[in-house]
């Protein structure tokens, strides 16, 4: 049985821990989140977070820790061609 072909990628990701505070209720709570990207500065991070959060009645307030991972993702490749969008040549870019 031949190998299943996969796409692969490492992507550089922020693991960080956030508080975040209920507007409906005014109570704080932590979750972790990833983020794609190397941030070193916590403001930035935040400003990330905040821009990615999409729920209305949460906020996130601060960054509590962070870690910086290296991940390596992979995807069959037939996934990958059936979910994936179809990105224009270097060269059309260029122009």
């Amino acid at each position: 049985m031949p190998r299943k072909r996969v796409v692969t990628r490492t992507i550089t990701t922020t693991d960080s821990e956030v508080m975040y505070v209920s507007i409906s209720t005014g109570e704080t709570f932590k979750e972790n989140i990833i983020v794609a990207g190397y941030f070193t500065d916590d403001d930035k991070l935040l400003k990330k977070v905040q821009h990615i959060e999409k729920r209305e009645n949460v906020r996130p307030v601060a960054i509590l820790s962070k870690q910086i991972c290296k991940t390596r993702y992979a995807m069959a490749e037939q996934d990958f061609i059936e979910q994936a969008y179809i990105y224009p040549e270097l060269k059309e870019l260029r122009r």
